[in-house]
């Protein structure tokens, strides 16, 4: 019993984080909702190399740390580019969502492969958490990572984080 409830209390706010992003990019102002259930996916958590100490994670297609109260989600959308996800998170959607935005940044994956990279902050259970969200795709579709960790973990969480985004390879 004591394993459940302190996995909860590591994955609900890294997983309540990560559900605020969920809709951004599956749905548009245009379209009926409907449509768009099944865009969103799991895919091949295998496409990049979690850092030391992340394991594989039952709960969601992805990695966890348990240490670190630590994750990496891994999902596509399919139908979309990163174009959509450029447009569908700006300062509107930040805001209402109480999200912080931190920066947004043009990157080129070890694979080659342009994408984008975002980085938020939010507050879960008076702590804060960030939030790197990685958008490589293509034509016919977008990978979507998420890696969130607790801000008083950044020292020993962020490098390795962006690292093990780097290596992302969008493979369909």
């Amino acid at each position: 019993m004591r394993t459940n409830v302190t996995l909860a209390k590591v994955l609900l706010p890294v997983l309540g984080l990560f559900c605020f992003l969920l809709p951004s990019i599956g749905f548009s102002q245009d379209q009926p909702q409907t449509e768009y259930v099944n865009l969103i996916d799991t895919f091949d958590i295998h496409c990049l190399t979690p850092p030391e100490g992340f394991t594989e994670y039952d709960g969601f297609p992805g990695y966890i740390h348990l240490a670190t109260s630590s994750s990496i989600s891994v999902h596509v959308v399919n139908n979309r580019t990163i174009v959509d996800a450029a447009e569908n998170l700006n300062d509107e959607y930040f805001r209402a969502n109480g999200l912080e935005f931190i920066s947004k940044e043009e990157v080129v994956v070890n694979s080659g492969e342009k994408g984008l990279l975002y980085k938020v902050s939010k507050s879960s259970n008076d702590e804060l958490v960030y939030q790197y969200t990685l958008f490589v795709g293509d034509m016919n579709g977008v990978l979507w990572i998420s890696g969130s960790y607790f801000a008083k973990y950044a020292e020993v969480v962020e490098k390795p984080l962006l690292e093990s985004l780097m290596t992302t390879k969008l493979k369909r």
